[in-house]
């Protein structure tokens, strides 16, 4: 009947037990590398950014967001995508979030640019991976 959280304050109702049919969590949030997150935004319980998101101001997040999308509103919805599907696919192989901080520091010239295709090269090459021809 009530809503209110009588087994979670032992405390004061040290008799109360928890009800069956009470989720205390949707588990945890997960927040990627190369997030934006908007002052005041709100991500609910058991959601997960991905990489290179953008959260708006204010936003309440309800649902999972994909890497690169913009999201924005209450509840948030998908304004766009930063970049198309090559792009995306190509930010995510660089991984450059996993380079020690001297890699990247190499890097930020091209993290600074539009140039993805010599960006996704010098990462694999920072990460020691051969370069495709």
């Amino acid at each position: 009947m009530t809503t209110y959280p009588f087994a979670a304050m032992r405390g004061l109702w040290p008799d109360a037990e928890a009800s069956e049919d009470y989720e205390r969590s949707r588990g945890g949030i997960t927040i990627g590398h190369d997030v934006w997150l908007g002052t005041g935004c709100l991500i609910l319980p058991g959601i997960t950014i991905g990489h290179g998101a953008v959260i708006g101001a204010n936003a309440v997040v309800t649902r999972d967001v994909a890497p690169y999308a913009i999201v924005a509103g209450n509840p948030a919805r998908v304004l766009r995508r930063r970049f198309d599907d090559a792009t995306v696919d190509a930010l995510l192989d660089a991984a450059w979030w996993d380079l020690p901080p001297e890699a990247v520091s190499r890097l930020i010239p091209l993290l600074s640019s539009d140039r993805v295709a010599e960006l996704a090269s010098a990462a694999r090459a920072a990460h020691g991976v051969a370069n495709e021809a």
